[in-house]
């Protein structure tokens, strides 16, 4: 008897797993389908489907530092490809990092603590790295407030960062 059950219930997820096979095939069909509707001229077709606003970070003299990718309570910089900026270069850890991420970070853990917000609410912030370059920075639970504060200091650290690399 029990066995007939096993045997029933496994049929069940079969056909279970079958149906969530089909479903994902077509998700990845839809989504091929959609990346065509991108124009070939697309501002930015590598932008996170999250993304309400692409800004781009330059110099003062224009060039392209990275871009900052902005979206309802999280965001994306992703530094520019041709661009190559080390962590050890400052003013990146001892301002960038120390003074504004991590003010920002400590801040909201007060909050936490105070019960003023969630915890999954709170600002937190990931380094991308491939060894000690920096690729980009996931910044969540971001408000528009800390959105002008990160963008400005941002392009200011990466601008000194830069100007460092062209002595």
């Amino acid at each position: 008897m029990w066995i007939t059950v096993l045997f029933e219930t496994l049929s069940k997820l079969d056909a279970c797993l079958l149906k969530l096979k089909e479903a994902l095939d077509e998700l990845s069909i839809i989504k091929r389908e959609l990346e065509k509707l991108i124009p070939a001229g697309a501002a930015n077709p590598e932008a996170p489907l999250w993304t309400k606003e692409v800004i781009p970070l330059r110099t003062d003299s224009g060039v392209l530092l990275a871009t900052f990718y902005v979206g309802e309570h999280q965001a994306l910089i992703r530094m520019a490809p041709d661009k190559t900026f080390r962590e050890n270069v400052p003013p990146f850890k001892g301002w960038f990092i120390e003074k504004v991420l991590e003010k920002m970070r400590q801040k909201d853990e007060a909050a936490v603590t105070n019960r003023t917000i969630e915890d999954e609410d709170a600002f937190n912030y990931e380094i991308l790295y491939d060894r000690d370059v920096i690729l980009g920075i996931e910044v969540y639970n971001i408000n528009s407030a800390r959105i002008k504060e990160l963008k400005t200091s941002i392009r200011w650290t990466l601008e000194k960062m830069y100007e460092k690399q062209q002595t």
